[in-house]
C-alpha cells in the first residue's frame, strides 16, 4: 500500500516512526505532499532505513548536515541510514510532491556475505550520507525507473508483490553501488562529529520544550561549550541555537491550531511563550499571518483531528 503524507511523525529523539507493516519486511511506500506540511517543511528527523525519494512534482530542497540538494521533477536522491535530514518546497516554489521508498537493510539479504561487501561499505561511509539521482546519468535513470516500479508493486499489493520488491531493490542497490564508485564505496568511514552533535543538541530541545532553554543548557547536554553549539548550529542548519527553538515552538503550536480546539492563549503558553503578545509576534513574523488567521485559514483542509 501507498502511505500518503501530510505530516511528519517523529520521537521527541527526531527519530520518524516507519510507516512499515510492522512485521519483519520492513519497507514503506510514501507520497508526501509537501504543500500541505506546515511552512512546506519536513523537519529535521532520521531513521534506521536507508532511503530512496523522487520528485514527481514541483521542486525540493534536500538537505543533510554535509550535502544540500535542490531536486526538480524527474530527479531524486538516497539518504543513509541513520542520517539527519529534512525536505522542504525550494525557494519561490509552491509545490513539491515527493514519492518515497524506504527500507530496512535487512530487507537486501540476510546473508552475511551480502551485507559485509556490498551494503556496509555504504551504509558506513560519510561521503554516501546522501547522493543526487539524476537523469543525466544513465546508471541513475535506470534506478529511478526501478524506483517507479518498486513505487507501482506497492500500491498494486498483489500476492507475491514482496518478491518485485525485494527484486527491483536488489536491482538498485547494486546500480548504487556502482554509481557510488568502488573508492567511495570501499573508503574508510569519516566521523561526523558536527552530525552527531546537532542530532544530539536538536533531542535535547524537542523533550525539554516544557521547560526554559538556553544555549548553556543545551551545550551542557553534549558536553561541549556554548560557543562550539553557536557554530555547529550555523555549520549544520545554517541558523542559531535560538532561531531554531522559536521556530520549533512556532510549527508545535501551529500543529496544535490545526489538530485541537484549544483556546490559542492556551497553545501559545503551553509551548513556552511568555505572553500571548510575544506568541502573536513570533507567530506572525514566521507564518506571516497571526495564529486566529492561521487557524482560521487551515482549519477547513487539515483539522481538527482532536479536541
Amino acid at each position: 500500500m501507498i502511505h500518503h503524507l501530510n505530516s511528519l511523525s517523529i520521537t521527541e529523539k527526531l527519530y520518524e516512526n516507519m510507516q512499515d507493516s510492522g512485521d519483519d519486511f520492513r519497507f514503506a511506500a510514501i507520497e508526501a505532499n509537501l504543500a500541505a506540511y506546515i511552512e512546506n517543511y519536513a523537519a529535521w528527523h532520521w531513521h534506521e532505513a536507508m532511503e530512496f525519494g523522487c520528485v514527481v512534482e514541483g521542486a525540493v530542497d534536500c538537505r543533510t548536515p554535509r550535502r544540500s540538494l535542490t531536486l526538480h521533477a524527474g530527479e531524486g536522491y538516497f539518504v543513509n541510514s541513520g542520517v539527519l535530514h529534512m525536505n522542504r518546497i525550494a525557494a519561490g516554489g509552491d509545490a513539491g510532491r515527493l514519492r518515497v521508498i524506504q527500507f530496512d537493510a535487512g530487507v537486501l539479504s540476510g546473508l552475511r556475505r551480502i551485507r559485509e561487501r556490498f551494503v556496509l561499505p555504504i551504509e558506513r561511509n560519510a561521503d554516501c550520507e546522501c547522493l543526487p539521482l539524476l537523469p543525466t546519468d544513465a546508471g541513475a535513470t535506470i534506478l529511478l525507473a526501478d524506483l517507479g516500479a518498486v513505487f507501482y508493486a506497492a500500491a498494486r499489493e498483489a500476492f507475491g508483490y514482496e518478491l518485485e520488491v525485494v527484486r527491483r531493490l536488489l536491482a538498485i542497490w547494486q546500480r548504487l553501488f556502482a554509481f557510488a564508485s568502488p573508492d567511495r564505496a570501499n573508503a574508510a568511514p569519516v566521523a561526523d562529529t558536527a552530525a552527531a552533535r546537532i542530532k544530539a543538541m536538536l533531542a535535547y530541545i524537542h523533550s525539554h520544550s516544557d521547560a526554559p532553554l538556553s544555549v548553556a543548557r543545551i551545550a551542557a547536554a553534549v558536553s561541549i561549550s556554548e560557543r562550539e553549539a553557536y557554530r555547529t548550529f550555523r555549520q549544520v542548519l545554517n541558523t542559531t541555537p535560538a532561531l531554531y527553538i522559536q521556530q520549533y515552538l512556532v510549527n508545535a503550536a501551529a500543529q496544535q491550531l490545526l489538530e485541537t480546539d484549544r483556546p490559542i492563549t492556551e497553545i501559545g503558553l503551553d509551548a513556552g511563550f511568555a505572553s500571548p503578545n510575544y506568541f502573536n509576534k513570533a507567530f506572525k513574523d514566521q507564518m506571516g499571518v497571526s495564529p486566529r488567521q492561521f487557524r482560521k485559514a487551515h482549519r477547513g483542509v487539515t483539522g481538527p483531528k482532536s479536541v
